[in-house]
C-alpha cells in the first residue's frame, strides 16, 4: 500500500507541468555550469551547460553562460599562444645573451694574449739585459765591498793611532 501511494506521488510530481520540470533542470545546469566556470574548468563547465540547452534551447541564462564560458576559453587560448611566443621571445633574447658573452670573452682572451705576448717577450728582453746587469752589478758590488774594506782598515788604523789620554 505505501508502495503504491509512494508511486502515485511520484507520478503526481512528474506529471506536473513539463516547463517547471524543464525549467528546474536548466536551473540545475546552469549551478552546475557555474561552479565549474568558477573552477576554471571552462571544458567542463561548457558541456554542463550544452546539455541543459538541449532540454531548455531558449534558456537565456544557459546561452548568457556559454557566451561567458566560450569568451574565457577564446581569452585562455589567446594567452597561451602569446605565452608560447614570449617564451620563445625570452629564450632568444637569453641565446642572443649567450652569444654576446662568449664574444665578449673571446675579446678578452685576445686581449689578455696580445698583452701576455709582449709581457714575455719583456721578460725575455729582461732576463738579456739582467745578464748584462749582473755583470755590471757585480763589479759595482765588488768596488763597493773593496772600498767598504779600506774604509774599515783605516779605522782600524785611525784607532791604533790614538793614545790613551788618562
Amino acid at each position: 500500500m505505501k508502495l503504491r501511494h509512494n508511486l502515485l506521488m511520484i507520478l503526481l510530481v512528474l506529471s506536473g507541468p513539463a516547463k517547471d520540470l524543464a525549467a528546474q533542470t536548466a536551473n540545475v545546469f546552469f549551478h552546475q555550469g557555474a561552479k565549474l566556470y568558477i573552477a576554471g574548468n571552462f571544458p567542463e563547465a561548457l558541456r554542463a551547460v550544452e546539455s541543459g540547452l538541449q532540454r531548455r534551447p531558449a534558456d537565456a541564462k544557459l546561452q548568457a553562460l556559454r557566451d561567458k564560458i566560450k569568451e574565457e576559453m577564446e581569452k585562455q587560448q589567446e594567452q597561451s599562444q602569446s605565452g608560447a611566443d614570449q617564451q620563445n621571445q625570452p629564450d632568444q633574447q637569453k641565446q642572443d645573451e649567450q652569444k654576446q658573452d662568449q664574444q665578449e670573452q673571446q675579446q678578452q682572451n685576445e686581449k689578455q694574449q696580445e698583452e701576455q705576448q709582449p709581457t714575455q717577450q719583456r721578460k725575455k728582453d729582461k732576463e738579456q739585459l739582467s745578464k748584462e746587469d749582473a755583470a755590471r752589478l757585480l763589479e759595482a758590488l765588488k768596488n763597493q765591498e773593496k772600498e767598504a774594506q779600506k774604509q774599515r782598515q783605516m779605522k782600524v788604523q785611525g784607532r791604533a793611532r790614538v793614545d790613551k789620554d788618562w
